[in-house]
């Protein structure tokens, strides 16, 4: 992507990107989002579990790797947080989905100029979670990232 000098790039496309994980996924890294041609900028990730379970959601950053069926493998993967999803996360009345983007589970995660945490993916990337215990079967841990394009 040219720049141009004294000029503000602000993000062009707006998404949502989604990844599910069941039991016949293990602890495989699902991709959440792959980094748009010119740089993707992530601002929000939500995490919900349907089991009565409580899991551990990590989340990663693979660069290099390949996608088939929705599963990353190879390449590098950079660990950015482990964070606790109770459960039935998102799937009760009195317990909320869990924000995996924030300082207390990413503390350093750069913040907006209103304080809200973001990250950048860059081109070709993915952005994947995943667990370190195998869920339930029959059972679901979702995942929703809003984020967007340059």
């Amino acid at each position: 992507m040219s720049v141009t000098p004294n000029s503000a790039i602000l993000p062009q496309v707006p998404r949502s990107a989604l990844a599910q994980i069941a039991n016949s996924n293990g602890t495989s890294l699902m991709a959440l989002a792959t980094g748009g041609a010119n740089t993707s900028k992530v601002t929000s990730i939500v995490a919900s579990n349907t089991d009565t379970n409580a899991y551990t959601l990590q989340l990663v950053v693979n660069v290099g790797g390949t996608l088939a069926s929705g599963v990353v493998s190879g390449g590098t993967n950079y660990p950015l947080a482990s964070v606790a999803l109770p459960a039935s996360a998102g799937n009760v009345a009195g317990t909320p989905p869990v924000g995996v983007l924030s300082t207390a589970n990413v503390p350093g995660i750069a913040l907006d100029s209103t304080g809200e945490p973001y990250l950048y993916l860059n081109s070709g990337d993915y952005l994947c979670v995943a667990l370190t215990a195998a869920v339930t079967a029959g059972k679901l841990v979702s995942a929703l990232a809003t984020l967007a394009d340059f």
